[in-house]
């Protein structure tokens, strides 16, 4: 039939297909399939312990989630981390997420979170950042999340890490069972 497709050996008609699009229900799409933009490449890391002064945060205390489930999804190498400057393992178009949460016993007039890139592995640049303050005497809390979609051309080249800004003794809250500041990576394009 000209203008029709074959699906798991039925043929669908070209007067069933609308707009170009055709609506397939309780399929499964293999590996090979192309086009659908699949999703091949999440991971999820956290702070182990806590980041007590502004600067950027480094590799010492940064680990994949690993409480209760597998905090990755990877087809093939994940991410690496070198003094605080992750490597993207694959080239495509990155979502980059990073959320943290700051404590302290203070009031403090301000609390940010930067996502830094670079595209020559050398000048980091701030992609996106997050501020927020924490107004209590005691036990002041605040939130930041921020978020960046980043086209990585060159894996040798594009890179990210990640800052903490404060303006008083605060803290980023880190731990190695709880995800209290994560950074999230998720290959979301070719």
């Amino acid at each position: 039939m000209a203008g029709s497709i074959r699906v798991a050996g039925h043929t669908i008609a070209e007067h069933d297909i609308a707009n170009d699009k055709v609506d397939i229900k309780n399929a499964t799409l293999g590996d090979s399939v192309a086009g659908f933009g699949l999703i091949r490449n999440v991971e999820l890391w956290r702070l182990t312990a806590n980041v007590t002064s502004a600067g950027d945060i480094t590799t010492s205390n940064i680990e994949r989630d690993d409480t209760y489930s597998a905090g990755s999804v990877l087809a093939g190498s994940g991410m690496t981390i070198s003094s605080g400057v992750f490597s993207f393992p694959t080239t495509g178009v990155w979502y980059i997420e990073a959320r943290g949460a700051v404590a302290s016993n203070e009031i403090s007039l301000y609390n940010g979170l930067q996502i830094k890139t670079t595209t020559d592995n050398s000048s980091y640049n701030t992609a996106a950042i997050s501020y927020d303050s924490a107004y209590s005497a005691s036990q002041a809390r605040a939130a930041l999340i921020c978020h960046k979609i980043f086209n990585v051309t060159n894996v040798s080249t594009h890179k990210v890490k990640f800052n903490f800004d404060t303006a008083t003794n605060q803290f980023l809250q880190g731990s190695t069972s709880v995800n209290y500041t994560t950074f999230m990576f998720m290959r979301v394009g070719d």
